[in-house]
């Protein structure tokens, strides 16, 4: 679903020269530190406040050659699409509900897989309050925070504007110190 994901394209002027596609090979390190960076500055955020993991195991960074693997939570997320020019770097997650905790929540239940939010919130009470919400004795209770959970809007906890706020001045100072060192070495 092309509205679900939450990523941040780092491509432009910065990365599109003619010199610096003569140096191809440093700008493909650069734009690698700055995928790892910038995926590290997400994770940092995003753990946080995630309880199962998922959000946090599920972002990525890619370029057109390499990329960052996801961790063993993401389980329901895809991989981000390698960029198709060589000068880009993709950060960020296909996760379904990163896009919630980048921007708001809405209400939390979706009609056509209201099963998902249940089978989620049933961890999360688990993990939470270390009790089995299918027990007789917790169900009435688990169902009555279900359905406060299902009606309430959460603003989000950004990870990806935050971190273009810092990668884009990361990119740039490092950037600059592989021009330098490329012109010194043409002289």
């Amino acid at each position: 679903m092309a509205s679900s994901y939450a990523k941040w394209k780092c491509t432009g002027q910065l990365t599109q020269s003619g010199f610096v596609k003569a140096i191809g090979i440093g700008t493909q390190g650069l734009l690698d530190e700055v995928g790892a960076v910038a995926l590290k500055n997400m994770q940092d955020i995003t753990r946080k406040h995630d309880a199962s993991g998922e959000l946090t195991d599920s972002l990525m960074w890619t370029t057109a050659g390499h990329s960052s693997n996801m961790g063993s939570r993401a389980e329901e997320s895809e991989k981000l699409e390698k960029p198709k020019d060589p000068y880009t770097v993709l950060i960020g997650s296909m996760a379904e509900h990163a896009i919630y905790r980048e921007t708001t929540s809405g209400i939390h239940t979706r009609p056509d897989r209201p099963e998902l939010f249940v089978e989620r919130m049933k961890q999360w009470y688990r993990d939470r309050f270390n009790m089995d919400p299918e027990t007789p004795e917790n169900e009435h209770g688990f169902w009555k925070l279900v359905g406060i959970v299902a009606k309430t809007v959460t603003n989000g906890v950004p990870f990806v504007a935050p971190t273009k706020d810092m990668a884009v001045p990361y990119a740039k100072s490092k950037f600059a110190k592989v021009m330098d060192a490329a012109v010194k070495a043409r002289k």
